[in-house]
């Protein structure tokens, strides 16, 4: 919620949200797109390069006084998780995890569809 008020303060123009899903299930499409909105270099070995994140200095742990300053899944392995396509999700319904048989509250469901989701 704090990213998304901050970005409610921002012009449309400096805003870009895709799917986390998306992303990872056509990498090089929403990359190049990413790269072209800032400005940076399109070509193939750039996008090969976003393609990397283990070669990233933050795909490491870091210094006593901030071990965890990225998510610790990725720091045990930080590769590219490609996904085969984005999985069909939806908003509606009852979630298995949830034991009260509830699906999503409206709130949730708003702030997914503002994430382009369905």
């Amino acid at each position: 919620m704090n990213i998304v008020a901050f970005l409610n303060g921002l012009p449309a123009a400096q805003q870009m949200r895709i799917p986390g899903d998306d992303l990872l299930a056509k990498p090089d499409t929403h990359l190049r797109r990413i790269a072209e909105w800032l400005s940076l270099t399109t070509d193939e070995e750039a996008i090969k390069a976003m393609k990397r994140p283990e070669q990233s200095p933050y795909a490491f742990f870091g210094p006593v006084n901030a071990r965890l300053g990225n998510d610790p899944s990725f720091l045990n392995a930080p590769t590219l998780r490609h996904t085969a396509q984005a999985k069909e999700l939806t908003l509606e319904g009852p979630l298995s995890w949830r034991q009260d048989g509830k699906g999503f509250s409206p709130e949730v469901k708003e702030l997914a569809r503002e994430f382009g989701y369905k």
